[in-house]
C-alpha cells in the first residue's frame, strides 16, 4: 500500500519531467501591457493560456512542443519558437488593416467587418481632388451602381446622380447628401425656371458648395439595410461626405495652382457648305420641274442664283457666298484656373483645418464660365476627458456666365447645340431671301454667343456645432448636433433681338431667385462595447427634427424700349409676360431611429434598424411611416476550414431586406393649390392684360409615402494578398404607392 501511495505521488514529476513550463509578459508596440491575450500551443484546439491584468502568462509545453501563438484582437497575432526557453517577453504590433477599415454610416461608425449592407467607399486623395471642381466628378466611375451624368457641357451645368437607378416617376431621384452629419440640398435642386416663352430653362449643378479638396472619404450607401435608417429619405441611397481634419502634433501646409486645358476632341459630323448646296440644289429640282437651283458651286465656292423681280430673269450673283463651320468656329480652346492652400495641426487635445481656394473655369465658348471662391474652417476639441466638441464652417460664392448648350425644349432655334449642328453653314451675306431660305428662323448660333446671357450668382453658407459626452458606463455615450446651412441665388436671363425668343419678343428679360434655409437638431445616445472578446454590440438611438424653408420669385418682362442696360433693369421691358410671383413652402420632419449592430467571434454579424418619420407635407392620418431593415453577414474567411486556404484573405457573405420612403413631392399636396400661367393672359377693354388664376392640382387627402422595398445578396472578397479584391452584389427593387402629379387643364 505504501509503495502505491508512493508511485501515485510520483506521477506529476514523472509528466513534468516529459515537458516544462513556459512564462512570460505581452505588451503592445508601446509596451503596456495587454491583459486578456491568448496564449495557445501551435495545433492545439484548446486555448494553453490568457494573460493577467499585468499582461502575464504561464502555460504548461510538453515534449514535441515547439511553438506557441500569441493573439490579441487588433493586433496581429505572433508565432513565437520556445526550443530552449523558458521565458519569453512579445511585443505585438497593431494590426493597421483592422484598425483603418472604419466605415461611415448613418448616425454613426462601425468596422468593415460588421458590415452588413451594401456600402461603397471612395478615397478621395490629393491628386484626385486638385482635379475635380465638384463632388460628382468624385464619384463618376468609382462606385459601383453609381451612375453620374452631366446634363450640359457648360461649367457649372446641372448634373443627374442616381443610385441603383431609378425609384420614383415625378418625385425626387436624386440621393442623400449628408456633410459632416447635416443634410444638404441634392444637386437638381435650383431656382425654380420662369416658364417664360419658348424656352425651357436647364439646371445648373446643386452642388457647387462643396469643394472637393476638402473632402477626406466619400461612403455610397446602396441597399435598404444600410438607407433604412434615414426613413423617407434613403429610397434614392445616401452619399456622406466626411471633411478633413488636423493632425495632432503636426503641422501641414498646402498650397496649389493647376492649370487646365479643355477643347473639343471630336465633332459632329455635318454637312459643309458645298455639300449643303449641292443638297439644297437638289432639293429645290426635286420639289418642282420649274424650279431653279439655290446655287451654283465653282472652284469650291458658293454664289448665290437669284431671279430678276419682274422678269423672272435668272442670273447668278458675282459675289460668292462666306461660308462657315459653326463647330470649329464657336468651340474654342479654353483654359481654367484653380488656386487655393491649406493650413492644419493640433494637439493632443484638439485639432484644425483650415482652407481656402478659387476657380475660374471657361467653357468652350466665349461667354460660358464660371468663377467660384470658398472658405472652410474645421475645428475639434476635447474640453475633458467626457466632453468632446467639433465645429464645421464653410462658404462658398459664384458667379455662372452660363451659354445655352442645350434646352429642355430642344428646338433648333431655342438650343445653342442644336443651332449649332443643324443651321446652314453660310452666312447671310448676298442671300435676298434670308427668310425663305430654310425653316430654321432667324437665330444663329452666333446669336446665343454676341445676343444672349445668362448671369447667376450664388452665396452658400453652412455651420454644424457637435458635442459628446462620455456618460460613465465603458462604451455608452450622448451626442448632440446642430447645423445647417443657407443658400441664396439669383439667375437672369436676357434674349436678344436676334435670338428666336427676343424677336418675337422685342428683347425679354427673365428673372428668378432663391432663398433657401435649412437646420436640423440631432439627439443621439450610441452604446459601443466588446464583451468576453467575443460579444461586440454597436447601437445607436436617436431623435431628429428638420426645418427646410424654399422662398422662389420668377418674373418675366418684355418689349424693351433700349437694351442696352440687358439683364440690369427690367423696368425696361414695357410687357409684363409673367407676373411676379412667390413660391415658398416650408417642410418639417420629425423622427425616431434605431439601430442595432451585434458581431459574434467576428465571424457572425447581425444588423436591424428602423425609423419612424413624420413629415408636414402629409395629413395627420397619413402623416407617420415606420420603416425597417435587417441583413446578416458571415466572414467565413474566419472559419477554420477557409482559414488555412492561403490565396483567399477575406470572404464575407452578406443578406438584408428593408423598406424606405421617399416624399419628393410638393409641400401641399393635400390642398388646392392656385397660381398663374405666363402662357395663360387674357386682354381687357383697355389693351391691357388680366392674369387669371388656375386650379395647379385638386386637394388630395389621401396622399402618403411612396414605399422601396429592397432585397440584397452580396459577397466581398480580397485574394492574393489582396492582388484581387471586389464586391458582387444582386439585388431586388420594388417600389409602390407612387407619387405622380397629373396635369389640370387651365379652363374648361
Amino acid at each position: 500500500m505504501k509503495k502505491l501511495i508512493f508511485t501515485l505521488l510520483l506521477l506529476p514529476l514523472f509528466a513534468f519531467s516529459q515537458g516544462k513550463i513556459v512564462s512570460g509578459e505581452v505588451n503592445d508596440d508601446k509596451g503596456a501591457p495587454l491583459p486578456g491575450a491568448t496564449v495557445q500551443v501551435k495545433g492545439s484546439e484548446s486555448i494553453g493560456s490568457i494573460t493577467d491584468f499585468d499582461g502575464k502568462f504561464t502555460i504548461a509545453i510538453r515534449n514535441g512542443e515547439t511553438k506557441i501563438i500569441i493573439s490579441y484582437v487588433g493586433f496581429v497575432s505572433q508565432e513565437i519558437n520556445i526550443e530552449g526557453q523558458n521565458n519569453i517577453s512579445v511585443s505585438l504590433e497593431q494590426d493597421v488593416s483592422e484598425l483603418e477599415e472604419v466605415v461611415v454610416i448613418g448616425y454613426g461608425t462601425v468596422l468593415k467587418k460588421d458590415l452588413t449592407g451594401s456600402v461603397a467607399s471612395v478615397k478621395v486623395s490629393e491628386t484626385i481632388s486638385r482635379q475635380s471642381t465638384t463632388v460628382d466628378q468624385l464619384l463618376q466611375g468609382r462606385a459601383a451602381g453609381v451612375q453620374v451624368t452631366q446634363n450640359a457641357a457648360n461649367p457649372g451645368s446641372g448634373i443627374s446622380v442616381r443610385v441603383r437607378g431609378t425609384s420614383s416617376l415625378r418625385g425626387n431621384n436624386e440621393p442623400l447628401y449628408v456633410v459632416d452629419g447635416i443634410i444638404i440640398s441634392s444637386a437638381s435642386e435650383d431656382v425654380v425656371a420662369t416658364g417664360g416663352n419658348n424656352t425651357g430653362q436647364e439646371q445648373q449643378n446643386g452642388l457647387n458648395g462643396i469643394n472637393p479638396r476638402d473632402i477626406e472619404d466619400i461612403q455610397v450607401l446602396k441597399d435598404a439595410s444600410a438607407t433604412a435608417i434615414y426613413g423617407s429619405r434613403g429610397s434614392n441611397g445616401v452619399i456622406l461626405i466626411t471633411t478633413k481634419k488636423g493632425t495632432p502634433n503636426q503641422v501641414k501646409t498646402n498650397f496649389f495652382v493647376n492649370t487646365s486645358i479643355r477643347s473639343v476632341s471630336k465633332t459632329y459630323d455635318v454637312l459643309d457648305a458645298l455639300d449643303y448646296g449641292r443638297y439644297r440644289n437638289e432639293s429645290n429640282i426635286r420639289l418642282s420641274a420649274t424650279a431653279q437651283p439655290a446655287f451654283h458651286i465653282e472652284n469650291n465656292q458658293l454664289y448665290p442664283i437669284v431671279s430678276t423681280v419682274g422678269t423672272g430673269e435668272i442670273s447668278i450673283n458675282n459675289t460668292p457666298l462666306t461660308t462657315v463651320d459653326w463647330q470649329k468656329d464657336l468651340l474654342k480652346m479654353a483654359t481654367s484656373l484653380s488656386v487655393g492652400g491649406s493650413v492644419s495641426g493640433g494637439s493632443e487635445n484638439g485639432n484644425y483645418y483650415l482652407s481656402g481656394g478659387f476657380n475660374d473655369q471657361r467653357g468652350l465658348t466665349e461667354n460660358s464660365s464660371f468663377k467660384s471662391g470658398d472658405i472652410r474652417l474645421n475645428l475639434n476639441q476635447t474640453l475633458s476627458p467626457k466632453i468632446k466638441i467639433n465645429a464645421r464652417l464653410s462658404g462658398f460664392f459664384s458667379s455662372t456666365d452660363f451659354a445655352e448648350g442645350g434646352d429642355l425644349l430642344g428646338g433648333s432655334s431655342t438650343s445653342f447645340i442644336r443651332n449649332l449642328l443643324s443651321f446652314r453653314p453660310i452666312l447671310p451675306d448676298g442671300l435676298d431671301d434670308i427668310e425663305n431660305i430654310d425653316d430654321l428662323g432667324i437665330a444663329s448660333p452666333y446669336s446665343f454667343i454676341d445676343d444672349f446671357e445668362d448671369k447667376s450668382n450664388e452665396n452658400r453658407f453652412f455651420g454644424v456645432l457637435t458635442a459628446t459626452f462620455d456618460l460613465g458606463l465603458k462604451g455608452l455615450s450622448f451626442q448632440t448636433r446642430a447645423g445647417g446651412n443657407i443658400r441664396t441665388k439669383e439667375r437672369r436671363r436676357f434674349y436678344g433681338l436676334t435670338t428666336f425668343v427676343g424677336l418675337n419678343a422685342n428683347g425679354q428679360l427673365q428673372l428668378s431667385k432663391m432663398n433657401l434655409s435649412s437646420f436640423q437638431i440631432t439627439n443621439t445616445l450610441r452604446f459601443n462595447r466588446t464583451f468576453n472578446r467575443k460579444h461586440r454590440i454597436n447601437s445607436v438611438l436617436g431623435l431628429t427634427y428638420d426645418q427646410r424653408t424654399t422662398k422662389n420669385m420668377t418674373y418675366v418682362v418684355q418689349d424693351f424700349v433700349t437694351l442696352e442696360k440687358t439683364t440690369e433693369q427690367p423696368f425696361l421691358g414695357q410687357v409684363i409676360s409673367s407676373p411676379l410671383a412667390n413660391l415658398d413652402r416650408e417642410t418639417k420632419l420629425f423622427s425616431l431611429l434605431g439601430r442595432v449592430n451585434y458581431a459574434f467571434n467576428n465571424k457572425y454579424i447581425l444588423t436591424a434598424s428602423f425609423r419612424r418619420d413624420g413629415v408636414s407635407k402629409f395629413l395627420e392620418d397619413q402623416r407617420y411611416g415606420f420603416f425597417p431593415s435587417v441583413a446578416v453577414a458571415w466572414n467565413a474567411h474566419r472559419e477554420g476550414f477557409i482559414k488555412n486556404i492561403d490565396a483567399i484573405d477575406q470572404l464575407k457573405l452578406r443578406l438584408g431586406w428593408g423598406q424606405i420612403g421617399n416624399h419628393g413631392i410638393g409641400a401641399y399636396g393635400t390642398l388646392s393649390n392656385y397660381g398663374i400661367n405666363s402662357s395663360v393672359l387674357y386682354g381687357t377693354a383697355n389693351n391691357g392684360t388680366s392674369v387669371p388664376l388656375i386650379l395647379n392640382n385638386i386637394a388630395n387627402s389621401k396622399l402618403t409615402w411612396e414605399t422601396t422595398e429592397q432585397s440584397n445578396i452580396g459577397v466581398d472578397f480580397s485574394l492574393a494578398d489582396g492582388t484581387v479584391t471586389g464586391t458582387v452584389d444582386a439585388y431586388d427593387k420594388t417600389t409602390k404607392d407612387l407619387l405622380i402629379s397629373s396635369n389640370i387643364a387651365a379652363s374648361t
